[in-house]
């Protein structure tokens, strides 16, 4: 039997992949990632460098259907770092919830998500 990860989302994800700029608040500078899914509450990312639990960053990602990029505020809530002890095909990574977006942005990516139905 396998190990599955505990539902605690929000709202509905989409398997989407887009590069994300994240900007740590101890001022060492930029990491780059790529998501594995994003949802209007939060998005997960790949990563082999993982950060704690309860770690708060800034996010910057481009859509394609926006010219500016979306700015999020967000804590890292969940950390995969064996994928397969829950026997499924993940990679390595992490969950990261939205804490704070601006309405502007928060309509884009609800909008992009929309139109990913």
């Amino acid at each position: 039997m396998s190990k599955r990860i505990e539902e605690k989302r929000t709202s509905g994800r989409k398997h989407i992949r887009v590069q994300i700029t994240v900007h740590d608040g101890e001022g060492f500078g930029d990491i780059y990632f790529e998501s594995n899914d994003l949802s209007s509450g939060g998005i997960f990312v790949i990563s082999d460098i993982l950060l704690d639990i309860g770690e708060r960053l800034t996010l910057e990602f481009m859509l394609s259907n926006s010219s500016k990029p979306v700015h999020v505020e967000g804590e890292v809530v969940r950390i995969i770092k064996y994928p397969k002890q829950y026997g499924e095909n993940l990679k390595p990574g992490m969950g990261i919830r939205f804490t704070n977006i601006v309405n502007e942005d928060k309509k884009n990516l609800e909008k992009f998500l929309r139109s990913m139905e």
